[in-house]
């Protein structure tokens, strides 16, 4: 076969598409569009499966989760009042962040939870929101992590419909650029005291991932200044060593400290009002 040939199904159902995946013996590509376009882009080769059929676009609350069909575009998540509500909007705010207008209309939320590089922004608000991953297989995943043995594409992305205060920042060439750093939290607190604390930190590691040292500075102690700057510190000091043109590792990792404490600040001052 020639490199450049490629099959095309658009799957009825579920089912269907199990199938047509078993069946092939060539390479399959799920199309589900990840928010960055790789360049040079890659020539289709084996199968490239559609998934349209399948109903996977929705945003809904059911029996106390928000689930997010993988189907549904990163624009419709910036644009639904049900994640601009919850957890201070933070899903809805890191779609928008997350590429530029025509391709939000084309990435979806399968592609950006699988995405093992691109914009961190969703990854992140997931992360810290303990999202997870629900496959074709019937098996679940936790967001960055490897897809679960013999699965073949995300159905949907859940997480706990709950009331947690959160916040996005990070630092970037230009307003609409791609992330350099990027920290994320989430906090629960009652009478001033931390009940659950999650940091994630992009940008000094190779992925997106929670910082549970910086976690731990805050889980069951008060919401302090000095305890906020024990979790900065400590996200100073999250693992990685990502160099590039962008920034080095040391001006990342300081980065990291700085995003961490301004997202804090940010949630203790809401919280304080």
């Amino acid at each position: 076969m020639p490199a450049n040939t490629f099959i095309y199904h658009r799957a009825a159902d579920l089912a269907d598409a199990q199938k047509v995946i078993q069946q092939q013996s060539q390479s399959t590509n799920v199309l589900l569009t990840q928010p960055r376009v790789p360049a040079p882009y890659p020539v289709a080769t084996g199968l490239q499966l559609d998934l349209r059929n399948l109903n996977l676009n929705f945003i809904r609350s059911k029996s106390g989760l928000i689930e997010i069909g993988t189907s549904t575009t990163l624009q419709a998540l910036a644009d639904a009042p049900l994640l601009k509500r919850g957890n201070n909007g933070i899903v809805a705010t890191a779609a928008l962040h997350c590429t530029h207008y025509g391709l939000r209309n084309l990435a979806c939320a399968g592609g950006a939870a699988i995405a093992g590089d691109g914009p961190p922004d969703l990854q992140l608000a997931w992360l810290i929101l303990d999202a997870q991953i629900h496959w074709d297989n019937g098996t679940v995943s936790t967001i960055g992590a490897h897809a679960p043995a013999g699965a073949s594409f995300p159905i949907q992305i859940s997480y706990t419909d709950t009331v947690t205060s959160a916040a996005l920042h990070a630092v970037r060439r230009t307003p609409r650029d791609e992330a350099i750093v990027a920290v994320a939290a989430a906090l629960q607190t009652q009478a001033n005291q931390v009940t659950h604390a999650r940091i994630a930190i992009s940008g000094v590691g190779n992925t997106p991932a929670r910082c549970t040292a910086a976690e731990m500075a805050l889980a069951g102690n008060a919401l302090t200044a000095a305890n906020i700057e024990s979790a900065a510190a400590a996200a100073a000091a999250t693992s990685g060593s990502r160099s590039d043109y962008r920034g080095s590792s040391a001006y990342r990792h300081a980065m990291a400290s700085v995003l961490t404490q301004r997202a804090l600040d940010a949630l203790a001052s809401n919280n304080h009002s």
